[in-house]
């Protein structure tokens, strides 16, 4: 009698301690998830954040002289009469506005392989570099249609990344190179 009670009892409990574990394994999993995502787009506002403060402050000035290297060229899309300056000694400055510095902030990043990494990109581009990809016409598609952000995970396990769009509005100091494209203030 007494080992068939052991046994009546001992396989429910079995399954209810695995049905247990298991719940907390599946709520531990959804938990990191969740943290993780939202680890992952606290990033990316502060990265966009930051990237307007850059563009906002280079605009601001007017863009900055920097010495012409062989990684920092004039900007063959800015038709402007100072795009290049030659000091007293001979040395040649280039004139870099918001939007080039932050494509070259983007490439740097891209090339130094750093985990944020952003694009600057549109619908209607100025440079061919800045053609947007499939989810970018998406994303680009649904903040024309009032969406203030756009985000989504693509990808599966350890391919999985996190995607993550905010728009970049249009002032005064955009429009010289951006009202060919039909942008206003």
């Amino acid at each position: 009698m007494r080992g068939l009670s052991l046994k009546t009892y001992t396989l429910p409990a079995a399954l209810i301690w695995s049905l247990l574990v298991s719940i907390s394994l599946a709520w531990s999993v959804r938990s990191e998830k969740q943290e993780m995502l939202g680890n992952a787009r606290a990033r990316a506002v502060y990265l966009i954040a930051q990237i307007g403060l850059v563009r906002e402050w280079n605009a601001r000035l007017g863009g900055v002289y920097v010495p012409v290297r062989d990684k920092i060229r004039p900007n063959p899309f800015l038709e402007d009469p100072e795009r290049e300056l030659v000091t007293r000694d001979g040395r040649t400055l280039t004139r870099i506005v918001h939007a080039h510095m932050l494509r070259q902030m983007a490439e740097q990043a891209l090339a130094d392989r750093k985990s944020a990494v952003f694009h600057l990109t549109s619908l209607q581009p100025v440079r061919p570099g800045n053609i947007a990809d499939p989810w970018e016409i998406r994303a680009l598609t649904a903040l024309e249609k009032g969406a203030r952000e756009y985000e989504e995970v693509v990808g599966k396990g350890e391919r999985a990344l996190y995607r993550y769009m905010a728009p970049v509005f249009v002032d005064r100091s955009c429009l010289a190179c951006h009202a060919r494209q039909g942008y206003s203030e």
